[in-house]
């Protein structure tokens, strides 16, 4: 019924339009977010599944050996992978793609396939069809990890969230929703790191700089300042229309006392809100798979009524 190809620059722009118009589709999932990776950091294996020359679903991925096996794994240069598939797509189309998948990635001869998928939060409408059809197929939920998320319709945005931000902002704290000082914010998190666990940040300013640069509007940095002076900030993907997720978070290690994670989650929940999301997400609060739980982590994204969404990691062996 389909025909799958793998992914290359002929594809680009017809597979970002999928996507941006697709059913869970998110940024994490697009082109112009992949390709800030340099094409020689990771063997991208990413698939079209066609019909008639139309797009009917994409997976973006990497091949991967682990321990001499051949892996295919959700593409290692994003937070999410999984199926995007469009709004008129059901369980029998779901089925019929899952057996040619398997058929193909068999002739490829793969021996296991790993992929994560977002948070429910991140589908405009409910794209469970394609999660049932990889269960029916012999796929198994290998492990899951725990995100807290917002719903920001909740939110009364003509005051501050909670106490504490109503005093990191009477003690001075100024937050800029969408700044441009990433260079000075970068200094922060790196000097974070390094103080704390002695490595740098998984990206170079470089790399950030240059995700500014291809995504615009989609990547914000909501800065918070003191006296003229730049004391910590929040990395916003807008991943759709719906949802936004937190990328990074650093604040001066320095100033204490002031609230400024306070301040600037307030900020962005709010902002967001006034500007039509539904969602917020805050990245997992979990480590080795699920099994560490970061309670003091989870108890700060709590009190701003968050709550939690599974994030699930998917496996098959042949």
């Amino acid at each position: 019924m389909f025909r799958i190809e793998k992914y290359t620059e002929k594809y680009e722009s017809r597979w970002d339009n999928f996507v941006e118009n697709s059913r869970n589709g998110t940024i994490f999932h697009s082109r112009r977010f992949l390709s800030y990776h340099p094409a020689s950091r990771f063997e991208d294996f990413s698939l079209l599944f066609l019909k008639d020359g139309n797009i009917f679903a994409v997976l973006p991925a990497c091949v991967d050996f682990v321990n001499g096996k051949k892996v295919l794994t959700s593409h290692k240069g994003s937070t999410y992978g999984g199926f995007v598939i469009p709004y008129k797509f059901g369980i029998k189309k779901s089925l019929n793609i899952l057996d040619e998948f398997l058929e193909f990635l068999y002739k490829e001869g793969f021996h296991e396939v790993w992929m994560r998928y977002p948070e429910y939060i991140f589908e405009l409408q409910p794209a469970q069809e394609i999660k049932f059809a990889m269960w029916h197929k012999g796929f198994t939920i290998d492990y899951i990890e725990l995100s807290t998320c917002y719903h920001l319709e909740d939110y009364n945005t003509s005051k501050p969230i909670i106490r504490q931000a109503r005093v990191g902002y009477n003690r001075g704290v100024r937050c800029v929703f969408d700044d441009d000082n990433f260079g000075d914010y970068y200094r922060i998190l790196s000097g974070n790191l390094l103080s704390k666990y002695n490595r740098n940040p998984t990206h170079t300013l470089e790399e950030i700089l240059l995700l500014k640069s291809l995504l615009k509007d989609r990547f914000v940095l909501v800065s918070a300042y003191m006296d003229g002076k730049l004391i910590g900030g929040l990395i916003l993907f807008i991943a759709n229309k719906k949802t936004a997720h937190i990328f990074y978070s650093a604040i001066d290690k320095g100033l204490s006392g002031i609230f400024t994670n306070d301040a600037l989650l307030d900020t962005a929940i709010r902002e967001l809100r006034v500007r039509g999301f539904k969602y917020l997400n805050y990245g997992i609060s979990t480590e080795d798979k699920g099994k560490k739980i970061n309670f003091e982590l989870f108890r700060f994204k709590e009190k701003f009524g968050g709550f939690g969404a599974y994030r699930e990691v998917w496996k098959y062996c042949f």
